[in-house]
């Protein structure tokens, strides 16, 4: 009875957060759009520190162009190797960054993948309920 009460409470706190908090609405309705603007926020976010931790120890990490292209290659698992970090808090970062990546873009693929394979239906559901 307890594990009931709590599921109406959660449903009656999402109404609330999502009427005042566009967040958690987009959160909620549309999670491959705000998961791609999450990693597009965590990238840039990551390469504003690479850069200020690499731009002293390396001329490779220049720009902040260059930091982007270092952990698109990193999140994506490709690794091209042209760019290196070489500051131990920069490897600590790279290696969130690649975690978290690789965890995002799986999200970003599944949510993708269902939205394909549920185009129309939800059209032909409400045409079963109006024929019964």
């Amino acid at each position: 009875m307890l594990r009931v009460l709590k599921i109406f409470r959660l449903i009656r706190l999402y109404r609330k957060l999502s009427q005042h908090n566009k967040v958690v609405d987009m959160m909620v309705r549309k999670p491959g759009s705000f998961l791609f603007l999450f990693l597009l926020f965590f990238l840039m976010i990551v390469a504003i520190f690479l850069k200020m931790l690499e731009q002293f120890s390396t001329a490779e990490f220049e720009s902040l162009s260059s930091a982007l292209w270092f952990l698109c290659g990193t999140v994506t698992t490709v690794g091209y190797g042209d760019l290196v970090v070489t500051v131990y808090g920069s490897r600590m970062f790279t290696v969130v960054a690649m975690l978290v990546g690789m965890g995002l873009i799986g999200q970003i693929s599944s949510a993708i993948s269902t939205r394909i394979m549920t185009m129309g239906k939800p059209d032909e559901k409400i045409k079963r309920l109006k024929r019964d």
